[in-house]
């Protein structure tokens, strides 16, 4: 809608363009009043206006050359009594050396901006007034590089082991157990004898072999110091159950050293948790969802030979007792070879059964020999028989000493991260390069966080500027249809609105009221 000058006409230099991206507020219609005329050029008020009409043209009595630096104008209309209206200059045409055209269209929002009234509708964008950490997370749509670590935590044991040995023998002395052990709330068919020195471990493990008691292994494993306790002999309590462990390590407060205004950097996808096992496998968990200032995790730890051990998140995603969802589990600790000695084996099993065959084949050799040749015959028939029989066995024995040692038990594919004592948990902290955590911080910095809520829109909540940005814009008001329109668009469209003067100036701190 056109208004034209008829009584007093202001031109002035001021940071706002017809674009409408700014704006500025103020508290009342006098500050708002005194601002402009305030920002009026030299010798550029003009009273008791007269003028050529033309639609959205003013001349005034002025060289252009003067007046190339106006960008704004103010006036006022009798039809309006002392109301002022403000409005754009768009161009400005020389028209002779005294006069000079100023064409010009109307600022919707300042001259009507106490009679704007903003009802709800949807806010896509704002300066919020709560940015504590998680409290903002819908997608922002804005690319992210990979996350870089910024510390990492291990978890899991101390890095010792245990080398065990499940039995049915006591490797102390030699002699059957007389049942087997409960570990971990598990029956086992043997006992468990354990040590931490690899030299005692083999030095038990060669007694039982060379005994010829091999068999009586019924594996060989690892697993580390805390999980289990041993007595005086070596051989493992009985009392065994799972172990649980509690831990906690601090989120992060800076992405890769830089330590950003709007918390919303803090938070996923600009900052994330991981988990692993060292190995191929790893979740990764959302800072903002662990319901205290640290992120919790109970580690749970089975004391058997397949030992497993499997973290948790705690107080994660509202689950207070753990969010089994994201769980990881440690690979199972080595299983061990050990090597079989056949001849000792085969001797200590068919000893006593040898003697007596031995002897038993010279006793028939004899009675043969008896039968055929009499007392003569039956010493021949000794010596004949009892040397068929024990070449036999003999021959059987040196067979059996002559098989080489064969390796029994198997070895599990989880050796080398244990060999390196790494087979642990790794927690890490990731968050966005220092860089790009500084671009996005200026991007919140100017247009706020996406927050697409059903409210009245808030245009005053920070200390120097606040931006919004609506769908389907709700404001009504005593106000021209199409400068109303206007007004709507320009909230539609994404606008600062700026609580000072010093507009286009971020490098403040534009800190929550």
């Amino acid at each position: 809608m056109g208004f034209t000058p008829n009584t007093q006409v202001r031109l002035l230099n001021v940071p706002l363009d017809e674009n409408y991206q700014n704006t500025m507020d103020f508290s009342s219609i006098e500050e708002q009043t005194n601002y402009f005329i305030g920002a009026t050029l030299p010798n550029s008020a003009f009273t008791d206006f007269t003028y050529q009409r033309l639609e959205e043209e003013v001349r005034v009595p002025l060289n252009a050359e003067l007046l190339y630096n106006a960008n704004y104008i103010m006036f006022q209309n009798t039809n309006y009594h002392n109301k002022w209206f403000y409005g754009f200059v768009t161009n400005i045409r020389y028209i002779n050396p005294q006069t000079t055209g100023i064409k010009f269209k109307i600022d919707a929002i300042q001259t009507w901006l106490f009679q704007m009234h903003l009802n709800q509708c949807i806010v896509e964008r704002e300066h919020v007034t709560d940015d504590s950490v998680g409290a903002h997370t819908l997608n922002e749509n804005i690319e992210v590089n990979e996350l870089i670590c910024n510390n990492f935590y291990r978890e899991g044991y101390s890095g010792q082991y245990y080398y065990i040995m499940n039995t049915t023998v006591d490797p102390n002395t030699a002699t059957d157990v007389t049942s087997g052990g409960r570990y971990n709330g598990v029956l086992s068919a043997g006992r468990w004898f354990a040590w931490t020195s690899i030299d005692t471990f083999k030095e038990k493990l060669n007694g039982i072999i060379s005994g010829g008691k091999e068999s009586a292994i019924i594996n060989v494993f690892m697993l580390p110091t805390e999980l289990i306790t041993t007595n005086e002999n070596g051989e493992v309590t009985e009392s065994l159950t799972g172990l649980t462990e509690n831990i906690s390590h601090p989120k992060l407060t800076s992405c890769n050293g830089y330590t950003p205004r709007n918390k919303k950097l803090l938070t996923y996808p600009y900052c994330s948790i991981r988990v692993s096992n060292n190995n191929s496998s790893f979740v990764e968990m959302r800072p903002e969802r662990f319901a205290e200032a640290t992120a919790t995790f109970v580690i749970r730890k089975a004391s058997n030979s397949n030992c497993v051990m499997a973290i948790t998140p705690s107080n994660y995603n509202g689950n207070s007792d753990g969010d089994f969802r994201y769980t990881v589990e440690l690979p199972p600790f080595p299983t061990c070879q050990w090597t079989n000695d056949p001849y000792a084996t085969w001797l200590n099993q068919n000893g006593t059964s040898n003697g007596l065959g031995f002897i038993g084949s010279i006793a028939s050799g004899a009675m043969s020999g008896f039968a055929m040749g009499g007392p003569a015959g039956a010493g021949l028939g000794a010596l004949t028989g009892g040397l068929s029989s024990a070449l036999s066995l003999i021959g059987k024995s040196v067979d059996m000493d002559a098989q080489p040692l064969s390796a029994r038990g198997s070895t599990s594919t989880n050796t080398i991260n244990s060999s390196l004592q790494q087979n642990l948990f790794k927690i890490e902290m990731l968050s966005v390069k220092a860089e790009q955590a500084r671009v996005i911080d200026n991007f919140f910095d100017v247009y706020g966080y996406k927050v697409a809520v059903l409210k009245t829109p808030q245009l005053r909540t920070r200390q120097y500027w606040n931006y919004i940005k609506t769908n389907d814009c709700n404001i009504t008001g005593s106000i021209p249809k199409d400068d109303l329109t206007t007004i709507r668009n320009a909230f539609n469209k994404g606008i600062t609105i700026w609580h000072d003067s010093d507009v286009g100036n971020y490098n403040r701190n534009n800190s929550i009221r």
